[in-house]
């Protein structure tokens, strides 16, 4: 995950191209947090909470949806029906490290899985509102991202602002 945007490659790469691109902003507004601004929250969101998702939606779109294998772990013995959100409270029972390679692995697996194709080929399984295009899970993923890259930065300014009062 270099960030690096494709300048000119077709659609496939566009795609691809942008959701690495933003899959890297994410690590970087969480690389360097102190445990308690990674766990920090606004709301029910966090930074740890946001990578936890994610690591949740890119082990369902890509291995779920994409490919058709099983949820790979945590999420089979996630508690869902305690917690409809347990993707994002995961991380108030992960350390920072395994935050991080929970989400990294997740990265991984799904660039492993979701190789080349022809973007119109329909997903190996259907959603709760039918079938989606293989296009449609990149444009879902690339806008997942930015809306928590957005949450992410907002998170990251009150960590540093709340840093700079303590210092004060």
């Amino acid at each position: 995950m270099d960030g690096h945007l494709p300048e000119q490659s077709g659609e496939w790469h566009h795609l691809n191209g942008f959701l690495d691109h933003l899959r890297h902003t994410v690590e970087s507004l969480a690389t360097g947090l102190r445990d308690d601004d990674l766990a920090r929250t606004v709301g029910t969101v966090s930074i740890g909470g946001i990578l936890t998702h994610l690591a949740f939606i890119e082990d369902y779109w890509f291995g779920y949806v994409w490919t058709g294998r099983e949820p790979s772990d945590p999420w089979p013995s996630a508690p869902w029906d305690e917690d409809a959100d347990a993707d994002w409270g995961m991380a108030r029972r992960l350390t920072t490290p395994e935050v991080f390679a929970l989400w990294r692995d997740a990265v991984e697996r799904s660039q492993r899985e979701a190789t080349r194709c022809r973007l119109d080929d329909v997903a190996a399984r259907d959603t709760a509102d039918g079938p989606v295009s293989k296009r449609w899970i990149l444009l879902h993923m690339i806008e997942e991202y930015a809306r928590h890259a957005g949450q992410a930065d907002l998170l990251r300014e009150m960590a540093r602002e709340a840093a700079r009062s303590a210092s004060a």
